[in-house]
């Protein structure tokens, strides 16, 4: 399917997968264990396909972040991030991965690893399919499974960042002496919240490079923003140029 008029380049053009009978009651199966447990794995920082969360809870919670930013006349920082062909680009290794660091047993995992690894692609090269060829990343948005093996994929992310905070390199927005908010997430949109400074930019494109090599998931510079409240604009515009 053309992803944009007079598409001429493999990269122009949107995959369509094919999926079968077999595969999806497969897949259904693995679904309905994995979300018994996906509460217990995904913190409450992600609002997406996990039960008893509502989709409104990102926005809501950054909307009273931000309006208490101003009122305190804090500086601080929102950068939202757009991870660029998102379901697309993820590494199957990674998964996997994933996976046997949450303690899944080996029996779940070759499970996963057939549901992946079974995939094969071709190309329609004017109406002809070319031969079959094997790919190791992508998921399928038709899938039953994809929208929780991508959660997951986005706790990584998340323990990544908490280690960082941890480790005092970098410095959230502190509501009170007890509540600090850092990050949020919503399936593939990522927003990293905290006290205004170059060093805090400098951390999160740090923690982001070293995921991108990881998950293969890279910062899409067209459609992420920073924001800075009780920032001066040209100091946001300077942040904002630096080359990711």
């Amino acid at each position: 399917i053309p992803k944009v008029p007079n598409a001429n380049m493999v990269k122009d053009f949107r995959p369509i997968s094919l999926i079968g009978s077999l595969y999806k009651v497969i897949a259904k199966v693995l679904e309905n264990r994995l979300v018994i447990v996906l509460d217990d794995i995904v913190d409450e920082i992600q609002s997406a396909f996990v039960t008893d969360r509502q989709i409104l809870d990102s926005p809501f919670i950054l909307n009273k972040v931000v309006h208490w930013c101003k009122n305190k006349k804090k500086q601080s920082m929102i950068f939202k991030v757009d991870f660029e062909k998102a379901y697309d680009s993820v590494r199957w290794d990674f998964i996997d991965d994933i996976f046997r660091r949450f303690g899944f047993g080996e029996k779940w995992c070759k499970w996963i690893q057939s549901c992946l690894y079974s995939s094969r692609g071709s190309v329609l090269v004017n109406g002809s399919p070319t031969k079959e060829f094997l790919f190791y990343k992508g998921l399928k948005q038709d899938d039953p499974l994809y929208p929780f093996l991508f959660i997951l994929v986005m706790k990584s992310l998340h323990v990544s960042f908490q280690r960082v905070v941890d480790a005092g390199l970098f410095n959230g927005i502190k509501l009170d002496s007890s509540l600090q908010i850092l990050h949020l997430f919503y399936a593939d949109d990522a927003i990293f919240m905290g006290q205004w400074s170059q060093c805090n930019i400098d951390t999160i494109i740090r923690v982001l490079d070293v995921f991108y090599r990881a998950s293969g998931l890279r910062i899409n510079t067209n459609k992420s923003n920073l924001m800075g409240i009780s920032v001066d604009s040209n100091k946001v515009k300077h942040a904002a140029a630096v080359k990711i």
